[in-house]
């Protein structure tokens, strides 16, 4: 029993350690309909929304310019563009901002066009994270689009819409619940905190069975 109990423990914290958590999120930006007006001239601003718990730490990295040479969604193009990343309160209070950045290249960047943004969450809730072209404001942001907008790729290519892959880093904490539209796959919605959970529930069983 001792030993089983030494396992357990042992697993709790092995999930508890954020340093191997990472989320991957792949999609793109394009010209749409925002407004409604009949022509698809505004440009999308990609918004994933998602729940944190008090004290989380996460670190989000861009990857938009596929001068890698990697395809990031396998449509055979290669895209390129100026990312913007803007990070709000689900009712569209700005936190944070970054539009280059010097950190970017853990995930295979090659171009301070792929931006970052390291923050840590004091308040438990649900927060939003956008990828868009270049500086928008927060009630773009918030919308999802700039109207009367037009993507131009950084590429030379005379292509209608740029890729974009996004890696969440867990420094510490848990997130969950990650929902955004207009993608090409389906996020990774498993959480560190769910799995410690489950670690902690088996713990309380294993005592009440003894």
């Amino acid at each position: 029993m001792k030993k089983f109990l030494a396992r357990l423990l042992a697993l709790a914290a092995l999930v508890a350690a954020p340093a191997a958590h990472a989320i991957t999120l792949n999609g793109e930006i394009r010209n749409i309909d925002g407004d409604n007006d009949g022509f698809a001239d505004d440009l999308l601003i990609q918004r994933i929304s998602f729940d944190v718990t008090a004290g989380t730490s996460l670190f989000f990295d861009s990857l938009v310019w596929e001068a890698t040479g990697v395809d990031l969604n396998g449509d055979g193009e290669l895209t390129g563009f100026d990312n913007y990343m803007m990070l709000l309160t689900a009712g569209g209070s700005y936190l944070t901002a970054n539009d280059d950045s010097g950190a970017t290249y853990g995930d295979g960047s090659v171009h301070p066009y792929d931006s970052t943004i390291g923050y840590t969450f004091g308040t438990a809730g649900t927060y939003v994270i956008t990828l868009g072209q270049l500086a928008y404001s927060t009630s773009e942001a918030m919308q999802g689009y700039q109207a009367n907008r037009n993507y131009y790729d950084y590429n030379g290519n005379n292509l209608d819409h740029g890729d974009w892959r996004l890696t969440i880093s867990v420094n510490s904490g848990s997130i969950s619940n990650l929902s955004y539209s207009n993608s090409n796959s389906v996020p990774d919605t498993a959480t560190v905190g769910a799995m410690l959970g489950a670690a902690i529930l088996g713990l309380a069983a294993f005592k009440r069975r003894r």
